[in-house]
This record gives structure tokens, sequence and C-alpha cells, in this order.
């Protein structure tokens, strides 16, 4: 419960400062105090407060002289001219009503415009905008700004750079004359589709400075991001969100640079990029994100965005595209878009909703990033038909979804590293637990092996004191018992067969009691014990077993001596069983320096290579099971010349031995032969 509000009091504060971000957004667009607008080809603005940092769209009725190029002069002399039409600016010649209608926006024309400024001395500025043609501007008869060359055909026109610019002129308060020939033979943006303004060089710079910063910021904004997010889709390429996010972004960015949201920031970099290509290319990359974008919220909410309709939007996106490249942003093309976006929209908003009451992780957040960059665009296409009077949003909207959806994934990472970080703890917590299990079963084991030798040892000692004993008196009183030789031969041979079999059980007594417990006495002498095994072995299966004994020790009492024993006993089976050899030889080495005791089993057999069992036979895992319980190292090799060779090294704690006097410290190797 305490993590569920953490989260929903964590989506409250970003949904605060996306709110606070937004009103900043409202009061910093402002809007432009209202202007005269130009009537039969004049506009008055001597009472525009250039001092306030007033400035003007100069909108209205130009004259406009459609098919003629005209010059300062021609108006300057008294050469007769055609009547001009009043055209409203700003307004594209594919939607106005000329004589001769234009081929889709095609053809060449002169604007002329008398503007009465503020009276005075001074400096102005105009604004020229993105004019998508060939043009040439003068004012007061002198040539300000020119971009490529305009012509009244194709052969003779030539498109240049259409970056916007802000000229500078002087006025003495005499009635200035603006001119201006364009030409558009090859594109379909022909017209002033976009104002020129009128004011003071600062009152024009200060706001088209702003626009490229703001342009050129959340560019860049939006550059890191990509590249942040393709770091996270490279480190866990599992989760395609990442990935989908960062090519969203890089388009975005180059929208931003390409659109009028930035003014075609664009061009600060590329002052020569032809206008054309610029637009098309800002066209291409929003039309081809936004199902980039599809895709991303299906990687999010696949039961809310159905995969088959995000291919649909993808490939409807992509026809778009390739259309509007195909006809350079035309007329056909921005309409397409506008019903591709009139449905893609609603349905991202109608799912996004669904996901946000299904209480998908961070459904709240892409809703309103979602729903504010689509008031911005609102905001910009009616500041573009003058609607209304504010600064261009769409790259600040652009940033604020981006950042929408960069907290959306930030929030699911950071649920995800904590589910994590709670099963790492768990994990961590359980192997704990299994360790101190393992411990724990490790400890009782070799209890159990304790008690079992203790156990062992009982019976031995008791089989030893008690049954062997009186089996011996038995036999000592068989022997008593025996006839004269004159007494009857039938009554002899009874009394030294039941003297036999006594023998017998006397025998089979005391090699039951030595197989319980075979270590000397309570001493637990390792190297009698091991002394009496190589006997034993020379005795029964007829091998020629010799064991080397260096130590330090008068003698080897280790309280892991059973272990050692039970280990050396199984190998010498193992010898007598699969090895086929001759001769044995078992050498126990300790050091009280490094407190280390080996012992090391070598035949002359066939190896392990053609020996019968195998390394993971029962008779090695029983070594290896009692090396564990004892704390020593087993390893099985290969005996150069033939044969195999078993190894057993632990610690010893010297300390618990009786050491040898230092003048017997440099005694000889003893050398013990079964049956010597």
């Amino acid at each position: 419960m305490s993590r569920q509000v953490s989260s929903w009091r964590s989506l409250l504060w970003q949904f605060f400062g996306l709110g606070l971000l937004s009103v900043l957004m409202l009061l910093w667009s402002g809007t432009t105090r209202a202007t005269p607008a130009a009537q039969r080809g004049e506009i008055d603005l001597r009472t525009l407060g250039l001092a306030q940092g007033g400035k003007a769209k100069l909108n209205g009725a130009w004259d406009f002289y459609w098919q003629q190029l005209l010059t300062p002069e021609d108006f300057a002399t008294a050469k007769p001219l055609p009547e001009p039409i009043r055209l409203q600016v700003p307004l594209a010649w594919r939607k106005a009503e000329l004589p001769s209608s234009p081929r889709g926006g095609q053809g060449y024309g002169t604007y002329r415009l008398r503007v009465l400024p503020p009276p005075g001395e001074q400096e102005l500025a105009l604004r020229v905008p993105d004019i998508s043609s060939a043009y040439t501007l003068w004012v007061d008869g002198r040539v300000l700004v020119r971009s490529g060359t305009v012509g009244a055909d194709a052969a003779s026109e030539r498109q240049g750079s259409s970056e916007i610019r802000i000229v500078r002129f002087p006025s003495h308060g005499a009635p200035i004359e603006i001119l201006l020939q364009t030409s558009s033979q090859t594109s379909v943006h022909g017209g002033l589709a976009e104002a020129i303004e009128f004011g003071s060089p600062n009152s024009l710079l200060r706001p088209q400075i702003r626009q490229w910063g703001i342009g050129l910021a959340v560019a860049g904004a939006l550059l890191v991001m990509a590249i942040y997010h393709l770091a996270l889709f490279i480190s866990r390429r599992s989760n395609r969100a990442p990935l989908l996010l960062s090519i969203y972004c890089l388009l975005r960015t180059a929208n931003t640079l390409c659109s009028s949201s930035s003014d075609q920031a664009i061009w600060l970099f590329l002052p020569d990029a032809n206008s054309t290509w610029v637009h098309t290319i800002g066209f291409a990359c929003l039309t081809v994100s936004l199902p980039v974008l599809q895709a991303f919220f299906t990687s999010l909410f696949p039961r809310e965005f159905p995969r088959k309709v995000m291919f649909c939007f993808a490939m409807i996106g992509a026809m778009v595209a390739a259309f509007g490249i195909y006809t350079q942003f035309g007329l056909m093309a921005m309409m397409l878009m506008a019903a591709y976006m009139a449905v893609l929209v609603p349905y991202s908003i109608f799912n996004l909703i669904r996901a946000l009451r299904a209480r998908r992780v961070g459904a709240l957040l892409l809703l309103i990033g979602y729903a504010l960059l689509g008031l911005c665009g609102l905001n910009d296409f009616l500041d573009g038909y003058d609607v209304i009077h504010t600064m261009r949003l769409a790259s600040i909207g652009t940033l604020v979804f981006i950042l929408c959806q960069t907290f959306s994934l930030a929030h699911r990472f950071s649920m995800a590293f904590s589910a994590e970080e709670r099963l790492a703890s768990q994990l961590e917590a359980q192997n704990l637990s299994l360790q101190n299990e393992m411990a724990e079963r490790s400890r009782l084991e070799r209890e159990i092996e304790r008690v079992s030798d203790e156990e062992r040892r009982v019976i031995s000692r008791a089989l030893h004191d008690g049954l062997c004993q009186e089996l011996t008196a038995a036999r000592l009183h068989c022997a008593l018992l025996q006839p004269s030789p004159t007494e009857p031969q039938a009554s002899q041979g009874g009394l030294k067969r039941l003297s036999d079999l006594l023998e017998r059980a006397v025998d089979q007594a005391y090699e039951l009691s030595r197989g319980l417990w075979p270590m000397e006495n309570d001493a637990r002498d390792l190297v009698a014990a091991l002394g009496g095994l190589a006997d034993k072995m020379r005795t029964l299966h007829r091998l020629d077993v010799s064991l080397r004994c260096d130590t330090a020790c008068i003698a080897c009492s280790t309280d892991k001596a059973a272990g050692i024993y039970h280990i050396a006993k199984e190998a010498l089976q193992n010898v007598v069983k699969h090895a086929n050899a001759r001769k044995v030889v078992m050498v126990l080495e300790g050091d009280p320096v490094t407190q280390s005791l080996s012992l090391r089993i070598e035949d002359d057999g066939v190896g392990l290579a053609a020996g019968r069992p195998t390394p993971g036979g029962l008779g090695t895992r029983i070594m290896s099971h009692r090396a564990n319980l004892i704390g020593a190292q087993l390893t099985l090799a290969e005996r150069p010349g033939g044969g195999t060779v078993v190894s057993l090294r632990m610690a010893c704690d010297a300390q618990q031995c009786v050491l040898a006097s230092p003048d017997k410290a440099g005694r000889e190797d003893v050398m013990i032969h079964a049956g010597a």
C-alpha cells in the first residue's frame, strides 16, 4: 500500500510540474499588439511605437502585378502600367483567384506596398520570411535582399536559399516603397504565404534570436535524449521501447530544425540549403515519426495498441511520406497528412485513455504530453492563419511530450530496478539460508560419521573384551578336556573338532573387531592402522603393499585418522578389484611448519584409462565424500610409467601431535612392508 501511495504521489508531482511548464509557455507566448492592415497598396504605421519595441506584420491588400516583373525604374517613369490586383497578404497563389489561374501555385509576379513610417530619422528593418521561390526585394529603389534569379519561365529561373533574413535600411520619415519580384516556375509554393514584418532592428532581432534559440535548444535536447535512449537499448536489447523513442527523437530533431516552429534553424548551419528540400525533409520526418510513435505506444501498452493496427498506420504513413517527397510538399500531400493525423491523433488519445483506465504504468504522463503536443500544434496552425497572434509552440510541445515519454520510461525502469533489487535481496537471503543449511548438513554428516565411528569403536571393544575373551576361554577349557591318548579315538576326534571350531570362531571375532575399529587401542595411531591395513591386504590378496612414513611426529594421532584410514582402505580395494597391480606404495607425509598432511597411494596396474571404474564410480564417490567430511582434497591421476596415483591432502593441527626430539628430526623414512 505504501508503495502505491508513493507512486501516485510521484505522478502528482510530475503532473504539477508539467502544468506549471504549460502555464509558463502560455505566459511566454504573449500576443502581438493589433496593427493596421494594408489597404489599396498602402499601410499607415505612423503611430507604431518603435521605441517601445513595436513591430507590425505587413498584412492586407498589396498591389500585385500578375505575370509582370517590374522594377523601381518602371514606377519612376511615366511608362503606363497595368492595373494592379489587390491581393491579400499572406496568401499562397494556389489559394488566390488570379486572372490566369496558376498551375498549382506556379507563376511569377510583382508585389508593391507603400508604407507610412513613424516620423523622424531612424533605422528600420524588415523581416523577410521563408519565401519558397526566387525573389528580389527593393526598398526605396535599393536592392536589399535577393534569393536566386527571378524568371518568367523555368529556363531563366534559378532557385536560391530561402532562409529567413532581417535587412536594415534608413528612414527619414518619408513614405517607404517596398517592391518584391518573385517567381515560382518549379515549386508549388509560390506567393507570400507568410507576411513580411516591419519594425526596428532590435524588435525584429530579439524574437527571431529567441525563436532560433528555442529551436536549437529543443533540437539539442531531443538529440541528447535520442543518444541516451539508444545507449539504453544497446545495454538492454530485449526492450525495444528505448530504441523506438530514440528514433522518434532523431526524426523530431530533424523536423524541428527544418520547420517553421524554429524558423528553419537549419539555415544557421546550411545557409545555401534549398527551401523546397528543407520543407520536404521536415514534412517527411514528421510523417515518419507518427508511426514510430505508434510502435512506441504498442511496445508499452500492447493490449491497448494492437500490433496489426500499428502496422496499418505504419504502411499508410510510409505512403504519405513517399508521396510528399515526390510532390515536394505539395497541397495534396498536405491534405493527405492532415487526414492521416485526423485519424491517428484521436485513435492514440482514445487508447491512451484506455491504458489510463487500466492503470498502465506511465499512461497518465503520456496522455498529458500527447495532449499538450496537440494543443501546441493547434496554436501554431491558428497563428499561421492569423486567427491568433502568439509565438510558435510546436517545438516546445514536442520537448514536453518527449519529456513525458522519458518520465514514463524512467518510471518503468525505476519499478523494474526496484523489483530487481527486491528479488536480489530475497535471493541473497535464500542463498545465505541455503549456505547455512549446507553448513549445518555438513556438520551433521561429520557428527553422524563421528557417532558411527564411536559406535563401531564401542562394538569393536565389546567384541574384543567380551565375546573374544569368552570364546578364548572356551577354547582353552576345551583343550584341558582333551582325553589322554589311551582313551577311545572317537572321543578324541570330537573334542578336536570342537577345539578347531572354537579357534576359528575366535579368529573371526578378532577379525570382526579389527574391521569395525581398526585403529590400535584408543591412541588412534594412524601409522599403525595403515601398517595393519597393508599387512591385511598382503595376507588376503597376496599384494605387495608397502608403507612409507615421513612425519615429524612420534605418532600421527590426528582426529581425522579414521577418515584417512577408510579412504586408504577403499583405494586399496579398488586396486584389488580393477587395477590388476602387483605392487602398491603408500606414502604418509606431514609437515608441522605448513601444518599439512598428505597420503599418496601408487600402484603399477593398468591405470585409470584401461580400468573398468570411471572417476564417477561408487568407490570414487565414497572416497570423495569421506574426503569432504574431513576437509581434505582428493585427486586421481595417471602414474608415469603406468598405474594410478591417489592423492589426499589436508590441513593438520600439529599442535595436537607429539613432535620428535631434535636429534631425531633428521631420521630416515620408516619403511614398513606387509608381513615383515
